[in-house]
């Protein structure tokens, strides 16, 4: 190596280590709405780019750098939040909103830290899926079973040491994060995506193609659940704000009585169906596991006997 090599090879590495600090806020946007906000931290991105190329909003744009832009249709905002990965660099600060959905407070270089409150994250207020005992009800009731029992085997093929986060967060708890919107230090929004892609990249491959609209977001929806998966197995403290929706607050409010017969009803079916101890493993349906057999469709974890 010369020395005009090496020099800017040097150069490089600590050009790469300097920390230019601020904060962005992608926007991602997939047509005009006088509620998309593209100034200050806000950045708005089009998402879907190399689906539309007819379609110019005058953002950046989802197919710039390196990109997943072509799979927007099943994965939605993820197509954003992945750019974001990928390109951003050298901020401290990193998130995710909608081009009508913000968090309640006037984020800026300023604020952040003191919204934070000394927390990891800042996210939406949790939903809680009153009308089912547990979270992997709800996922599968919106969902489907076999897509359901995919991502759990593809998430413990990838990530072995989440099978207890992954437990207590389907099978123990009634909340969930929504929309995929958050917002954290740049090290650790990289982490979330260094867990998550993985993950979604093979349930892409694993899982059949729906016919239905919705259900074609599919890669979309299992990254929406992963968010509140991700703070449980890494034990983050968050901070949850309102939902800010089209200009309007929109304040989480659950009837107390209907919440507190929710969280009986989800310890007394723990309770018969474990007994004193909290649920240790994964059990699969037997009719999934045939229907996956007559589908030539392999578990690389779960237990099928």
């Amino acid at each position: 190596m010369n020395k005009r090599t090496c020099f800017k090879s040097i150069l490089n590495h600590v050009v790469g280590k300097i920390k230019i600090g601020g904060t962005i806020l992608l926007v991602c946007a997939h047509k005009q709405d006088p509620y998309t906000r593209n100034d200050g931290v806000y950045k708005a991105i089009q998402v879907g780019a190399n689906l539309h190329t007819d379609i110019n909003l005058g953002y950046t744009k989802d197919n710039e750098g390196d990109n997943i832009s072509e799979r927007n249709s099943a994965w939605s905002e993820w197509t954003a939040i992945y750019w974001g990965w990928k390109n951003i660099k050298n901020v401290e600060y990193l998130g995710l909103c909608h081009y009508r959905r913000y968090l309640d407070a006037e984020i800026n270089e300023e604020t952040i830290e003191k919204l934070l409150n000394g927390k990891d994250m800042l996210v939406c207020d949790y939903y809680k899926a009153t009308q089912y005992d547990v979270v992997s009800k709800g996922l599968i009731s919106a969902l489907s079973q076999e897509d359901y029992w995919l991502y759990i085997d593809t998430v413990l093929s990838i990530h072995p040491d989440a099978k207890e986060a992954l437990l207590k967060y389907m099978y123990d708890s009634n909340t969930f994060v929504p929309y995929s919107i958050f917002v954290a230090k740049k090290k650790l929004y990289d982490e979330f995506c260094e867990f998550i892609f993985p993950v979604l990249f093979e349930l892409e491959k694993r899982i059949k193609d729906h016919n239905y609209s919705r259900q074609r977001r599919i890669i979309g929806y299992y990254g929406e659940w992963s968010l509140g998966l991700f703070i449980a197995y890494r034990k983050l403290k968050v901070e949850k704000l309102n939902l800010v929706m089209s200009g309007k607050v929109i304040k989480t409010r659950y009837s107390w009585i209907r919440t507190f017969i929710g969280d009986i009803k989800r310890s007394v079916v723990t309770w018969l169906t474990h007994g004193r101890n909290p649920q240790t493993d994964f059990h699969i349906p037997q009719d999934i596991v045939t229907g996956f057999r007559n589908d030539g469709i392999k578990l690389k974890t779960l237990n099928t006997d």
